[in-house]
C-alpha cells in the first residue's frame, strides 16, 4: 500500500533588472516574506550571483516556483548592454530567459507595474515574450503600497499562497468616537495633501475592509527616519492613540484607524496625523531647497 506524496508549498520567483527596480524588489521580497515566510520567497541577489553556480541556482529555483512575478520600471525595457542594444532582445538576457521559461513550462505569471509604468505592448516585446503583454498585471505605488500590496496578496491566493504570518494582537475597545464627516476628512486633506484616504483588510475578518488615512514621510537619511519615529512615540503614548507604521530605509509609512468602531476615520486620527506632521515638520525642513 503506498503513501500520500507531501503537499508542496507553492512558491514565488521574482523576476527583475537590477538597474530598474533593485531597491523596490527587495522591499517587495520582505513583505512577501513576512507574509508567506521566507522559504517561498526566491529572487536573485548579490549574495547568490557571488557563488559559483548561481545560473543552476536559478534555474533550479525557476523550476520550482508556481508563480512568476515579472517586476517591471521604466528601465525594464530600454536597458542596453555595453553596445547599446536592447537586453530584452538578445536571447541570452536572463529577464527574457526567465519569462520564456515560465511561458513554456505554462506557469502563472503576473506582471506587477511600478508607480505609473504603462501596461506592456506586444510591439515592443520580441515575439516569445508576447503572450505577457496579453497577462493582466498589477500596479504596485510607494504612495498606495499597502493597498497595491493587498492585491498581490489577493490575486496569489488564487494559486494556493496562505499566511504564514502571526496574528497582531489589537486592542480591546477602549474609546468609541463617532466617524468622522466627509467634510471634516476633506478639509485635513486639503490642509495636508501628503495624506489620503486608504483602505485596508481587516485583521480578524478577511472579508472585511477598514478605512483609514495614510502616508509615506520620506528624510534625508535612514537617521532621521528612525529619529523622527522615537521622538513621536512620546506624543503618540501621552495620546493613547497608535499608527500602524513601518520604517523603509528613509522612508516611515505611516496609517492610523480608529480599531476600536472596526476601522473608520474619527476625530482622533485626524489630530494624530496633525501631530506627526507637526513633529516632522523639522526634517521637511532638511529636504528643501535652501
Amino acid at each position: 500500500m503506498g503513501t500520500d506524496s507531501p503537499v508542496k508549498d507553492p512558491r514565488i520567483f521574482i523576476s527583475y533588472r537590477r538597474i530598474d527596480t533593485k531597491t523596490r524588489v527587495t522591499s517587495l521580497a520582505r513583505d512577501l516574506s513576512l507574509k508567506f515566510g521566507p522559504n517561498a520567497i526566491f529572487v536573485d541577489t548579490d549574495k547568490i550571483r557571488a557563488g559559483n553556480k548561481w545560473r543552476e541556482e536559478i534555474e533550479s529555483a525557476l523550476d520550482a516556483a508556481d508563480v512568476l512575478l515579472v517586476a517591471i520600471g521604466d528601465k525594464w525595457l530600454s536597458a542596453t548592454d555595453l553596445y547599446y542594444r536592447r537586453r530584452i532582445d538578445n536571447e541570452d538576457d536572463w529577464v527574457r530567459r526567465e519569462i520564456s521559461s515560465a511561458l513554456a513550462s505554462k506557469k502563472a505569471i503576473i506582471p506587477i507595474r511600478f508607480d505609473g509604468q504603462a501596461s506592456l505592448e506586444r510591439e515592443a516585446l520580441p515575439e516569445e515574450l508576447w503572450r505577457l503583454a496579453d497577462l493582466q498585471s498589477i500596479e504596485l505605488r510607494e504612495s498606495d503600497w499597502h493597498e497595491d500590496f493587498d492585491k498581490i496578496i489577493r490575486r496569489l491566493g488564487d494559486f494556493g499562497f496562505t499566511s504564514s504570518a502571526q496574528i497582531v494582537p489589537y486592542p480591546n475597545p477602549v474609546i468609541k468616537e463617532p466617524v468622522a464627516s466627509e467634510v471634516e476628512i476633506k478639509e485635513f486633506l486639503r490642509r495636508y495633501p501628503e495624506w489620503n484616504v486608504q483602505y485596508r483588510p481587516h485583521p480578524t475578518d478577511p472579508g472585511a475592509q477598514r478605512r483609514g488615512i495614510g502616508t509615506t514621510l520620506t528624510f534625508r537619511n535612514f537617521r532621521d527616519a528612525i529619529h523622527f519615529m522615537a521622538t513621536a512615540a512620546w506624543g503618540i503614548d501621552e495620546r493613547n492613540h497608535h499608527p500602524e507604521w513601518e520604517n523603509i530605509w528613509k522612508s516611515v509609512v505611516i496609517w492610523i484607524t480608529q480599531f476600536d468602531i472596526g476601522g473608520d476615520i474619527t476625530g482622533r486620527n485626524i489630530e494624530l496625523a496633525e501631530y506627526l506632521m507637526s513633529v516632522y515638520e523639522p526634517y521637511a525642513k532638511t529636504l528643501r531647497p535652501t
